[in-house]
Order: structure tokens, then C-alpha cells, then sequence
């Protein structure tokens, strides 16, 4: 009897085995042709990768216009004259489009708000972080200028001004960026040296200009000198740009001086700069066209002065003289 059981089952095992046999040699052979299948995908042109677009060659003249807004913003129901203001000078590259984008960067300016960012801005740093019982007036100056062109590389300079109410002084900050046109990036001081220590030679040859300004310009013994270099401790600056027969590097207060030297400036000549400096930017120099054209700024339709329907806070600001200590924090730094 079992086995006849057996004998009659037999077959039907065997069947189920060769059926999920030739399922699994089915599979597998998918399987071993699979990646075949993949090499052939990659090579077909819809699944080709598109190459990065390149930058657009630039043009020989840059059309460069500016443009200027103004705002005031008076927040001091029982003194209309306690206002806060700002200045903000933009410029925009009508045949480069991609130089407009990074113009807006520079000085923070969101190209998919319109002009009401300016007040904005202005209202934020009045207010500083606090409530509006701590609020102070500021004034804000921001200029971006096209100062030249040394073939591919543009130099453009953003000059930030700030006063808070109550500071000793305002704060006039300059920065300076070298643009190279091809590739859209800025050229920081450690690219155009020869070698990185090509760095400690620099610097050394600023320091030499810099000391003979003190001397002729500001009358400074060499024990004078010698003190003010211990308070001042100097460095090279990442401020360069190009010049006629050179470069020139820029200080921002407080960088290796006090603040009433201002901002400093240290020519370089071309002579001075060989071994140090590589030849191409040496060569850039020959090239540099200053830009001399002053236009006018394209005054922005909707630039007013808000100070008699400015808004206004309800409370009264207390008087400046019951504040001892004053912080400011400036929300374009």
C-alpha cells in the first residue's frame, strides 16, 4: 500500500521540482543578464547625463548702471526728528546677467523682494535685536562701484557706513572683490601669490610702505613707530585690487591703526612685486582700465522720506543720557 503511495506521488514531485527548477533558471539567467541590461541604459542618450552649462563669455564692456534708494524711518512719537535713515546704492550689469545676481549677494539685497526691503532692513536695525523701548537711531550708508577692469577681472568695492545713536563714531568699512568674468569667482590674495610663501615676503614689503607713510604723512619717530606696532599688530590685507603700475591694498579702521588714521591704503608697484606676485596678474596690471565714467544713479520711482507719515511706536523712548552702557550690533555685519 505505501508503495503504492509512493509511486503515484512520486511523479508529481518530481513535476513541482522541475516546474520550480525552471522557475530559478529562469530567474537567474534574468539575472546574469541584468547588468548587461544596465550597461546598455547608461549608454542610451536619454539617460546621459547633461553637462554643467558654461559660463558666457564676457563682454568687452561691461554696461554697468546704479541705482540709489533712500528711507527714513522715525519711530519717536514726541520728537518727529528722532529718525533713523539709509542709503543703499545697487548696481546692475544689463549684459551679464549672472554678474547682477552676485552684486545683489554682496550687499544682501533679495532679488525676488522689491525696493519696501530697504525700509525693512532699516526698521530691523533700528529696533537692533530688542523691543521698542531700547530702540535707537542708526544710519546706514551702502555703496557698491565699479572701480575697473584688468581683462577677465573686474574689481568692484562696497563701501558700508554705520553710526548707531550714542557710538563715539560712525564705522566706514570698505570691501573690495577682484572678479574673475570666466569663471564667475572671486580671486582671493592667495591665488595670485607665486608660492604661500610668497606671503611673508608680501608682508613684509606692506610693512616697509606703511611705515614710511607714518613717518611722512603723520611725522612718527621710530620709537613711536615701534609702540604703535605693539598696539597694532600688522598683517596683510585680503583688500587688494589693481591699480596703475600696481596693486593696492586697503585697511579698514582699527585693522593696523586707530580709527581717526581711517581707512588705509598701501601701493605697491609692479617691480616691487616680481617673484611674489604671478606673472599673469603681473601682466593683468598693463591691462587695467579705471572705470572714470561717473553716471548718475537711476533714482528708484518710489524713493521718499517717510518722516511725517512714518510709522510710530506708542511708547516713549526713554532719554539716551538714563542708558550707561550701549552695545550696538549692526544686523549688515
Amino acid at each position: 500500500m505505501i508503495k503504492q503511495t509512493i509511486t503515484a506521488i512520486l511523479p508529481i514531485v518530481l513535476l513541482l521540482t522541475a516546474c520550480d527548477f525552471q522557475e530559478q533558471y529562469e530567474k537567474r539567467k534574468q539575472n546574469f543578464r541584468q547588468p548587461e541590461k544596465t550597461v546598455q541604459a547608461k549608454n542610451t542618450p536619454q539617460n546621459t547625463a547633461k553637462p554643467q552649462d558654461k559660463m558666457p563669455l564676457p563682454p568687452d564692456e561691461l554696461q554697468i548702471t546704479s541705482q540709489e534708494y533712500q528711507q527714513n524711518y522715525c519711530f519717536d512719537k514726541k520728537d518727529p526728528n528722532r529718525c533713523s535713515s539709509i542709503k543703499l546704492v545697487r548696481l546692475q550689469c544689463s549684459n551679464l546677467t549672472w554678474l547682477s545676481a552676485f552684486l545683489d549677494k554682496e550687499i544682501e539685497w533679495d532679488s525676488t523682494k522689491d525696493e519696501t526691503q530697504v525700509l525693512e532692513n532699516l526698521k530691523k536695525s533700528t529696533l537692533n535685536g530688542g523691543s521698542e523701548e531700547n530702540a535707537y537711531t542708526v544710519e546706514i550708508e551702502t555703496q557698491l562701484s565699479f572701480l575697473g577692469r584688468a581683462g577677465n577681472l573686474a574689481v568692484f568695492q562696497k563701501e558700508h557706513y554705520l553710526y548707531y545713536e550714542l557710538a563715539a563714531h560712525g564705522m566706514n568699512s570698505i570691501y573690495i572683490s577682484v572678479l574673475d568674468l570666466k569663471t564667475g569667482k572671486k580671486v582671493p590674495l592667495e591665488q595670485i601669490l607665486v608660492s604661500p610663501q610668497s606671503m611673508t615676503a608680501l608682508e613684509k614689503k606692506q610693512h616697509e610702505v606703511f611705515i614710511q607713510q607714518l613717518k611722512q604723512e603723520h611725522h612718527l619717530s621710530d620709537e613711536e613707530i615701534n609702540g604703535f606696532n605693539q598696539t597694532f599688530p600688522f598683517g596683510s590685507s585680503n583688500n587688494w585690487r589693481f591699480t596703475q603700475n600696481g596693486l593696492i591694498f586697503t585697511y579698514n579702521p582699527y585693522e593696523i591703526a586707530p580709527y581717526a588714521y581711517g581707512n588705509i591704503e598701501l601701493f605697491l608697484d609692479k617691480e616691487s612685486l616680481k617673484g611674489i606676485v604671478k606673472d599673469e596678474y603681473l601682466t593683468a596690471i598693463e591691462k587695467w582700465v579705471e572705470n572714470n565714467q561717473t553716471r548718475q544713479p537711476e533714482t528708484n520711482k518710489n524713493k521718499e522720506n517717510n518722516t511725517e507719515n512714518a510709522p510710530v511706536y506708542q511708547q516713549f523712548v526713554p532719554p539716551p543720557q538714563e542708558r550707561e552702557e550701549f552695545y550696538p550690533r549692526s544686523d549688515f555685519e
